[in-house]
């Protein structure tokens, strides 16, 4: 897991010539970070894509595009870029300038003179960026910054639309902040720079006033009023703003300012102190709040509008459901009748003498009551989401809410879009998690999202849950089947698997999974074919950049009683032997008669390598295994991962019990190990992976070939054995002949676990 759940940390980001020092700010696809840019020692801001976000190529193309539409606007109040990059890694970034004053939400005190310099600043920025093709899209005060200077930056280009690139937005996706979208966008209509001049009159509206252009309480309601509500009355005092707002905020495009320019123009005249509107009203109260708008009118007109409980994620996801239904309600809010109703005048003392209990009230009925009750669990329920009280506390969360809504009205679309809202937050949780590397998260959310989803099924989509429990399981799948390939076995595969049973995945497949495991030899392991030869495991990555392949060795050099077996039914040579560097002419001594004691557990001595070759051919045609001699390479690798002391008094080599050798020309250790010769196999301790006499006994023939072992008939002899003393060196091949027959020197096995 250590690799496979890799993700960006807070601070542990890598981004080359940066030092991350802090996260500023995080959305939906991207989050920001402070840096210092080494080469200048100066701080920036660097936008990195999220990570869950990089296989989504949509979001990924969204987050180039915003790059390379900053990159050609080039203007004193548009955010610049410094540099545009994707790591190895396929985290893409980009850096820009640290802005680290505040935005224009943060404004809260002004005048005349400084509110129309900074939005002339802003029409200044956006005519430049619209002579370039690009339309924002997204304004609002949080995207505009203040440099060091107090000028306004335009920042945020993410969902900018540019003639430079194709369009990357679905039909279906609405996108934009609601308090500051046009109606078009609303719509999903053709979306032009006039889009923009609606969002700086919402902004403007909202500096000027210190209320958001309309209080609805949640996005869908919002959106709603954007297409069908009047454009507000500004307060006393603020007439002579009325027309820049009403001629930027007109539902028409065709009726607003034409351009950014136009709009600076009406701003300036503002400030020159151009003639006020007048606008006579007897209140600037909004329309349903006057007192005629009885209880009874505001149900009927929240049951009109009382799907306004859609997110916009559900909008997102079913767009064109949406615009039918504001096509379809628009004309009943339109057409419904507000008129004052008439109420019949007494005189005041009779209106005090009344009995409030004797008065007639509103007749209610049944299903209003319903609605009624219904709109207000759907309004709570929303809040509860916003603010994630999804399934708890108990009886008092968004969940519990919902499912009240889905009892009163089974086909509630606000409950069943909040429901799965609630799925998706959970998948959102445990994605984070994912990439966080955080396992505790991970699985309490995991379990949180399967219980809720069964609990709401089949009103909840479970898809995009078992879509990313089936993620997991392939990338489980992905990891064993690249250790099957490699022939080893990786800790992030076992790891991988636990969590996978933690998470409750399909059991049986991942039992299938371990058994595959299971099967992958271990370095170390015994191995022992039908006919009882011992071999142990090796892996040769143990030494990096080895160059060798997996393999099986003999735990001992073969014994005089295995060569025996051989010579019963084959021709095995006899070859007059070289004992300590000389060989008898007369007398010959050979592997059947030695020059030393053997008895059948010594190592066999007196072979040429070809003797060798062909005992191994042998044991292959017996075992229907491959057997042949170590490679140098394999024989050099075994002898590096044994120990690399003298050995002294530990390998069978030249010590103290050799003074009665005369002949033996060699510095001798300084301690016994008993054996004056040969010592039978395995006598002294093996190497940690069990290997017996790599050091000492006899030395090896080996194949001496550099590339495929098959068929090579090259050889040579190398190791220490019972006449090597204190200065000989382990990894130099002796000076002898392959065609030659010595007593200090046998032979070992290889097979091959995967042959070609």
């Amino acid at each position: 897991m250590k690799v496979l759940l890799k993700s960006v940390p807070n601070l542990d980001l890598v981004i080359p010539g940066h030092a991350i020092l802090d996260k500023i700010g995080e959305g939906g696809m991207s989050t920001v970070y402070l840096a210092r840019q080494e080469s200048l020692q100066r701080k920036v801001a660097v936008k990195v894509i999220r990570t869950r976000n990089l296989s989504d190529e949509r979001v990924l193309d969204r987050f180039v595009n915003e790059a390379k539409t900053i990159a050609r606007l080039d203007h004193p109040n548009i955010i610049s870029i410094y540099e545009v990059n994707q790591l190895d890694t396929g985290i893409a970034y980009y850096t820009m300038p640290y802005l680290p004053h505040g935005d224009l939400s943060q404004l809260m005190s002004f005048d005349t003179r400084q509110l129309v310099n900074l939005f002339i600043q802003i029409c200044n920025g956006l005519s430049f960026a619209h002579d370039h093709g690009v339309v924002h899209r997204d304004l609002k005060p949080e995207n505009l910054l203040f440099d060091d200077f107090g000028n306004i930056i335009i920042a945020d280009f993410g969902i900018a639309l540019s003639t430079h690139d194709k369009r990357r937005t679905l039909e279906s996706d609405i996108l934009g902040s609601s308090h500051y979208m046009s109606p078009e966008q609303v719509q999903r209509r053709t979306v032009d720079l006039r889009s923009d001049i609606y969002a700086i009159g919402s902004i403007l509206y909202e500096k000027l006033t210190g209320e958001s252009l309309f209080e609805e309480g949640d996005d869908l309601s919002v959106l709603f009023s954007q297409v069908n509500q009047p454009v507000p009355i500004l307060p006393e005092g603020l007439n002579n703003w009325q027309r820049i707002i009403d001629t930027c905020l007109a539902k028409n495009p065709n009726n607003r300012y034409q351009n950014a320019d136009e709009l600076a123009s009406a701003l300036l005249e503002i400030e020159q102190g151009g003639q006020s509107i007048i606008i006579k009203s007897k209140s600037h109260k909004k329309w349903y709040k006057k007192p005629w708008f009885n209880w009874s009118v505001k149900t009927i007109l929240l049951a009109a509008v009382g799907f306004s409980g859609y997110s916009l994620y559900k909008i997102n996801q079913s767009g064109q459901e949406y615009v039918d239904m504001i096509a379809q309600t628009t004309p009943a809010i339109v057409a419904l009748p507000v008129e004052k109703p008439v109420v019949e005048e007494k005189p005041e003392n009779e209106l005090l003498q009344a009995n409030p209990l004797e008065m007639e009230m509103p007749a209610i009925t049944a299903e209003e009551m319903r609605d009624q009750q219904v709109l207000n669990l759907i309004i709570d329920a929303n809040k509860d989401l916003k603010s994630l009280r999804l399934t708890r506390p108990l009886n008092d969360n968004a969940a519990s809410k919902y499912r009240q809504v889905l009892a009163l009205k089974p086909d509630n679309p606000q409950a069943i879009s909040g429901l799965n809202q609630i799925a998706a937050s959970y998948l959102e949780l445990l994605n984070q998690a994912w990439d966080e590397n955080n396992r505790e998260n991970l699985i309490k959310f995991t379990d949180s999202l399967r219980e809720f989803n069964q609990q709401n099924a089949p009103v909840v989509d479970a898809t995009p849950f078992n879509e990313r429990m089936d993620t997991i399981m392939q990338l489980i799948a992905q990891s064993v089947t690249a250790d099957i390939e490699a022939h080893k076995v990786t800790p992030e595969s076992h790891d991988l698997i636990a969590l996978g049973q933690q998470l409750s995945l399909d059991a049986v497949a991942l039992a299938g999974f371990t058994r595959q495991l299971e099967s992958v030899p271990r370095v170390g392991q015994l191995f022992t074919d039908a006919d009882g030869h011992d071999s142990i495991y090796i892996t040769p990555d143990l030494i990096r950049n080895s160059g060798l392949d997996f393999f099986n060795v003999s735990v001992t050099e073969v014994k005089v009683a295995d060569y025996n077996r051989y010579a019963e039914t084959q021709t095995a040579p006899e070859h007059n032997c070289f004992h300590m560097g000389k060989q008898r002419r007369l007398s010959k001594r050979t592997w059947k008669k030695p020059p030393i004691e053997q008895n059948p557990t010594h190592p066999i001595i007196c072979i040429t390598a070809q003797d060798a070759q062909g005992y191994a051919n042998w044991i292959s045609e017996q075992s229907g295994q491959r057997y042949r001699l170590p490679t140098k390479q394999e024989w050099l690798y075994l002898q590096q991962v044994s120990s690399s002391s003298s050995g002294c008094g530990q390998h069978n080599l030249a010590g103290t019990e050799t003074q009665s050798l005369k002949k033996l020309k060699t510095k001798r250790l300084d301690c016994s190990d008993s054996h004056i010769y040969t010592s039978n196999v395995g006598a002294l301790p093996a190497n940690k992976y069990g290997v017996h006499d790599l050091n000492g006994n006899v030395s090896e023939w080996v194949l001496n070939c550099q590339s495929n072992s098959k068929n090579c008939n090259q050889f040579v002899a190398m190791g220490t054995s019972w006449i090597s003393g204190a200065e000989t060196n382990p990894t130099q091949p002796l000076d002898i002949s392959p065609d030659q027959a010595h007593s200090h020197v046998g032979f070992r096995l290889v097979r091959d676990i995967y042959p070609d």
